[in-house]
């Protein structure tokens, strides 16, 4: 029975006996083997086929990538547009500075130790300035109280003759270190223009 069984096997083997077999791992069986994977298999008959339609599966495959891609290329699409949307409006918070003989005229000493009790602080430079308002475009925050806002909008006092807080001029397109208690920038050195001594103080206040 077995070896009829084998004859028959022998019969349909369309390899004769004689023809080595390569090993399943060799270079030879795995080169084979890739290519008969590769090869586009018909899905469709003449008779199926129509306008529009695809006569194989090697026609049918790059459609199906090309449909991928797309919705892949569609899908990068949106997330760019959603990212790069600058027409959002900036936020903002506003801050004031004290009109002359309301704070107590002298200063404490500037002490790093007092800076890093300070519940705001921010650096930042001035975009717009007008005979009220000084604008700051923040573009770091050290600490804040009511959030991080884009920029700042520092009112000044009516009896203000300039955008001054202790001595230290505000000017468009400088860039300046400032903290605020209570809604009120803070002066005595606790703000000012960026200096690198000012800036190593406040890196010393709020470490990161």
């Amino acid at each position: 029975m077995v070896d009829n069984l084998r004859q028959l096997l022998a019969q349909i083997d369309p390899v004769p006996a004689h023809v080595a077999v390569d090993d399943a791992s060799s270079s030879r069986a795995r080169t084979l083997l890739e290519e008969i994977m590769s090869t586009p298999i018909n899905t469709t008959t003449a008779k199926d086929a129509g306008p529009g339609r695809a006569q194989d599966g090697q026609r049918r495959v790059p459609m199906l990538i090309g449909g991928v891609a797309a919705a892949a290329i569609a899908a990068v699409a949106v997330v760019v547009l959603v990212v790069g949307d600058d027409d959002a409006p900036a936020s903002r918070q506003t801050l004031a500075i004290d009109a002359p003989g309301t704070t107590i005229s002298s200063c404490l000493p500037f002490d790093v130790n007092v800076l890093a009790e300070m519940p705001v602080a921010f650096a930042g430079t001035v975009t717009e300035m007008s005979d009220t308002t000084v604008t700051v475009e923040v573009d770091r925050w050290y600490r804040a109280s009511t959030g991080e806002t884009d920029l700042v909008d520092v009112t000044l006092p009516e009896e203000n003759t300039s955008a001054a807080l202790d001595g230290v001029d505000f000017a468009t397109g400088q860039r300046y270190l400032l903290t605020a208690t209570d809604g009120t920038v803070n002066g005595c050195g606790f703000s000012g223009r960026a200096t690198s001594e000012l800036e190593s103080a406040f890196d010393s206040a709020f470490p990161e």
